[in-house]
């Protein structure tokens, strides 16, 4: 396991548990956020369950934001209902465990029945253990672990988190024995290429507002929500683009944002993407999938590589 697992914890004193985080990074259990009442937790949980490996609950903990020192043993019930939810609604199982000072009281709790119960300050090691084991169990976390540094991407907030699944489904077809012919396909790397291009964006004008690595004339539609998939793989190569008349509408940069090796791989990538699978006569095989895959990996990583050495 070379992946960090990433980790929500629901504790009403999760404010607090500093060295506790500290010792769970140093086990490669990263605590990706912490809160003290189920409300929020079930929301964080809902809304964001993609972005956690595991969950860590306290026995006791508080119900609502506003619960002040009250803590209620149903936060923890309720918690576990909407993990439960998880596995029929989403189909998203999130191993998790109870992390409690009060062992006695709850090992006598039918909440708790058939759980994994550790003791504060005395099983943390093994519950880190626990949790690693139970992760690297599932087939999204295999393939996040072996392409690790592409998903580095997500990690460093480089991409949004909301996309991640989307490559994850991207890497998932590479194993299956779908017919790549099929109409939208290629659909899923055209929408992660248009997820890149706006990123990049985004980094470049936070880091410097007079930037032009990503203009703005690269967007259009309403709010300038859409790519312009070859204008934009013209203008990072070093090309000016052109309209249908032949006039000039950006400018060719001084010089290129894609080095020569991403310039030469994504140039029949984006033509591949923008066809739709149905369009070409002949079956598009496995390899010309993987093919086009193989160049995203390329190019995400490059892009993190790009961001972590100009941006931050």
């Amino acid at each position: 396991m070379d992946r960090p697992i990433s980790v929500l914890l629901l504790d009403d004193e999760a404010d607090k548990m500093i060295d506790f985080i500290q010792e769970a990074k140093s086990e490669r259990v990263l605590i990706k956020e912490k809160l003290t009442n189920a409300q929020e937790g079930i929301q964080e949980i809902r809304d964001n369950y993609d972005k956690y490996d595991a969950v860590i609950l306290d026995a006791l903990f508080f119900e609502k934001p506003d619960s002040a020192k009250l803590r209620d043993a149903g936060a923890l019930a309720d918690t576990l209902a909407e993990i439960s939810r998880l596995v029929h609604v989403e189909e998203k199982y999130l191993p998790h465990c109870i992390y409690t000072g009060h062992f006695d009281k709850v090992n006598s709790d039918t909440v708790t029945r058939n759980k994994e119960v550790f003791v504060k300050g005395r099983d943390q090691k093994k519950m880190f253990d626990y949790l690693k084991e139970e992760v690297s169990k599932s087939d999204d976390y295999a393939i996040k672990n072996k392409y690790n540094d592409v998903f580095e991407v997500f990690d460093r907030s480089f991409m949004p988190m909301d996309k991640m699944p989307d490559l994850i489904e991207i890497l998932a077809q590479l194993e299956s024995d779908a017919k790549y012919n099929r109409d939208g396909a290629f659909t899923p790397l055209r929408k992660m290429y248009e997820a890149f291009v706006k990123s990049f964006y985004d980094e470049a004008y936070a880091n410097d507002q007079d930037q032009d690595l990503v203009p703005l004339d690269l967007f259009y539609g309403d709010n300038d929500e859409r790519v312009n998939i070859k204008g934009s793989w013209f203008y990072f190569s070093g090309m000016e683009i052109r309209d249908r008349n032949g006039r000039t509408i950006v400018s060719q940069r001084s010089e290129p944002v894609f080095p020569e090796h991403i310039k030469n791989l994504t140039s029949g990538f984006v033509d591949l993407v923008q066809t739709e699978s149905h369009d070409y006569p002949e079956p598009v095989t496995k390899y010309a999938y993987r093919s086009a895959v193989n160049t995203l990996l390329e190019l995400l990583l490059w892009y993190k590589n790009f961001c972590i050495e100009n941006f931050k």
